[in-house]
């Protein structure tokens, strides 16, 4: 009974260790600080770095795909409309893309400028999603990354016990007898 119950552990770790990861980068008072300081003390001093480098790895990447995503959206439609411009099309297409690469050279993303902040020193408890609501305006893809991942419930427990039925089944009798009451 004890190595299925560590097997379901190490599943529910596995995949639930990134999320809180970044969750916790999320939170003004922890950023990426509060990994340097106990990873080592959780994984060692030789497997906390590589920790630490995948849960970057992990934030990055996150923002990237967020980027990517409402860049593209946005670049699409202004490509679209100047392709339809007759004789301007392939000159604008050049600018944009001679534009973009020159945007991306040595530029910090807001990311990086979350992350060099200082960390929010206070003891008392804080909203975080209220603190994303109100910060929002300078860092918007970290607000969207922020709502949606503080959104998400730490416990599958309750889903999956709503979605189970196994235990839960009622005899034909009881429930004609509920559904009379009902």
């Amino acid at each position: 009974m004890a190595e299925k119950m560590i097997v379901k552990f190490d599943k529910y770790w596995s995949v639930i260790h990134g999320v809180m990861g970044v969750a916790a980068v999320l939170d003004p008072r922890y950023k990426l600080k509060a990994m340097e300081f106990a990873f080592p003390k959780i994984y060692g001093s030789e497997k906390s770095e590589s920790a630490i480098i995948k849960l970057k790895e992990l934030v990055y990447r996150l923002f990237q795909d967020y980027e990517s995503y409402s860049q593209g959206t946005s670049r699409d439609d202004g490509v679209r409309s100047s392709q339809n411009n007759a004789g301007g099309g392939r000159f604008f297409n050049e600018y944009f893309t001679f534009v973009e690469e020159d945007n991306h050279s040595g530029v910090t993303t807001e990311l990086d400028l979350y992350l060099q902040e200082k960390v929010w020193i206070k003891e008392t408890e804080i909203d975080l999603l209220a603190w994303w609501k109100t910060n929002g305006v300078k860092y918007p893809r970290l607000q969207k990354i922020a709502r949606d991942i503080l959104a998400i419930p730490i416990s599958t427990v309750a889903s999956e016990s709503a979605f189970s039925t196994s235990g839960r089944l009622l005899h034909q009798k009881k429930s004609r007898a509920l559904d009379i009451h009902n």
